[in-house]
């Protein structure tokens, strides 16, 4: 069966992607975000992103952390959109991986989100993997978008309102005002603090 590496950005986008994705490759997760802010929230969706690997079978690799390194090759690229820089940053370095560890393929669970920009998801995923030789695959999991998250709830795990950046932290909770104990949810009704 032919390897892949999945980059994943959450517990829940992991869900529907991985049980497709398993029917066709061998699926390593690789959890690289250095986009996600604060770091309790990093530190979240990575324990979340680690229990729906292990209950898909998937081993998981940690990419290295470095918000600051993310911040400045942002400003290194102004021309672009930020958003257009984190994806570029986050598949680069999947890509690049997959391609020392000898995987065939590798995609995103990105691409399960009907917030991102698939389009454009898919021009970087190509173009970075014709640069390290590993194909991007780049399957439409958006119609699986809600059943992921439903089966995110069943397993209680964190489901979280923006995308991770300090940016739509800041536009979806509009900071204008003094914070008031705002709150994020879990699958189960509960709640973690912001």
């Amino acid at each position: 069966m032919k390897k892949l590496l999945l980059h994943t950005c959450c517990g829940p986008c992991l869900m529907y992607p991985g049980t497709k994705l398993r029917e066709k490759f061998e699926v390593s997760v690789f959890y690289f975000n250095p986009n996600i802010h604060p770091d309790l929230e990093y530190k979240e969706r990575l324990k979340n992103a680690k229990i729906v690997s292990k209950s898909l079978g998937f081993k998981f690799v940690e990419g290295e952390y470095r918000p600051k390194t993310y911040f400045k090759k942002l400003q290194k690229n102004p021309q672009a959109s930020r958003c257009e820089n984190c994806y570029q940053i986050r598949l680069e370095e999947t890509a690049k991986k997959a391609g020392k560890d000898n995987f065939s393929h590798f995609s995103t669970t990105l691409l399960v989100s009907p917030y991102q920009n698939r389009e454009l998801i898919i021009r970087i995923g190509n173009e970075i993997g014709l640069k390290y030789g590993v194909k991007f695959v780049d399957e439409d999991f958006r119609p699986g978008f809600k059943e992921g998250r439903e089966m995110a709830k069943d397993l209680n795990l964190y489901l979280q309102n923006f995308c991770g950046c300090s940016f739509s932290f800041v536009e979806k909770f509009n900071w204008s005002e003094p914070c008031k104990g705002r709150t994020l949810t879990r699958g189960n009704g509960g709640s973690g603090s912001v």
